[in-house]
């Protein structure tokens, strides 16, 4: 009876789990969002502010916020500032 019970115990508890069924977390390297450049089309990181083959800008500049944006977004997705408006006719404080 005791050795019925301290099965079921394993089993609740996960004890009995193969390495293999494990997730291997720590060998895991994380994965790096791409999207192909614009101008070469060839990959390029989601974070470069400039293609490293073509060297065709990626990211500008927020001027409310100063956070990297895409270079085709029309709104920053960080502060709500408009990016349309050229960056002469940004407000002053």
């Amino acid at each position: 009876m005791c050795g019925i019970h301290h099965h079921q115990h394993h089993q609740q508890h996960g004890s009995h789990t193969s390495p293999s069924s494990s997730p291997a977390t720590s060998q895991a390297t994380p994965a790096v969002a791409t999207r192909a450049c614009p101008n070469c089309g060839r990959p390029v990181q989601g974070d470069y502010i400039v293609c490293p083959y073509c060297g065709t800008q990626l990211k500008r500049s927020c001027p409310q916020c100063g956070r990297a944006v895409d270079v085709d977004w029309n709104v920053c997705a960080y502060c709500g500032a408009d990016l349309t408006a050229p960056a002469s006719e940004t407000p002053e404080p």
